[in-house]
């Protein structure tokens, strides 16, 4: 192979590289998570997340919403890291918490407690 065969051959494979990291990765708007409708509104994850201060003993800047769901017209469920420890949060669409509870309990069934209204 001549050298106008080899550089052809990399201009080829350059073009061909570019192409392929011009293409985007970025899902469909009804796959992104936060075009949900089933999510809870950040407002709302928030809201939880101030809210698990008090029982995870974590300062709420340090709190997380990892994903929520909506359970039905106006109750949301939230999950929280609270610096390592998991949580869950259940809040209605007027904001008011109704529990926080540790994810384990919350998975196994257990009664939460209720919120601390403040």
């Amino acid at each position: 192979m001549d050298a106008r065969g080899i550089t052809f051959g990399w201009l080829v494979l350059a073009s061909a590289g570019l192409l392929g990291g011009c293409q985007s990765s970025t899902p469909a708007p009804q796959d992104m998570a936060r075009t949900s409708l089933g999510t809870a509104p950040a407002d709302l994850q928030l809201m939880c997340a101030s809210a698990a201060a008090g029982p995870s003993g974590v300062d709420s800047s340090r709190i997380l919403p990892t994903s929520s769901s909506q359970l039905d017209a106006t109750n949301y469920r939230v999950d929280l890291d609270a610096a390592g420890s998991r949580f869950t949060c259940l809040i209605d669409s007027s904001g008011s918490v109704r529990s926080v509870t540790p994810a384990t309990a919350a998975a196994t069934g257990v009664a939460p407690a209720p919120a601390e209204a403040g």
